[in-house]
């Protein structure tokens, strides 16, 4: 039951400026943020951009996974981070034999990326007044 697939889920420690997460690399986990704070870089001529900062109770790197397809930007630890990590096998194993904690992960993926959306759209309306 659901706590089998509560053991897939390990914990992780990253330290300050260690990239965890590379645009371009294949999508093979998803990162919850315990404690810690990451920047979400974009390459941007010479150097790299930041996109997006997130922290605690925040999922990092679940588009890629969602969508099946290379991570979008890199993921880099401002801080030292503890994180609960699922991997892709977990993931997998959580779809097609947890029905109930599957409908319970994309109700809080859902939530998160409609969240980022929201600010987003919000930032962008207030540029463009």
């Amino acid at each position: 039951g659901s706590l089998m697939a509560v053991v897939l889920v390990a914990n992780h420690r990253v330290v300050i400026d260690d990239v965890f997460g590379r645009e371009g690399e294949p999508a093979d986990r998803i990162w919850l943020i315990r404690s810690g704070s990451i920047s979400v870089r974009v390459p941007s001529g010479r150097t790299n951009r930041r996109i997006a900062a997130f922290g605690p109770g925040t999922t990092v790197g679940e588009m890629a996974v969602v969508e099946d397809k290379p991570r979008s930007a890199s993921l880099v630890a401002d801080e030292s981070l503890d994180l609960y990590v699922l991997d892709l096998d977990a993931y997998r194993h959580i779809l097609a034999h947890e029905p109930e904690l599957a409908a319970a992960l994309f109700r809080n993926l859902a939530r998160a990326l409609s969240d980022r959306l929201r600010a987003r759209s919000v930032a962008l309306r207030a540029a463009l007044d």
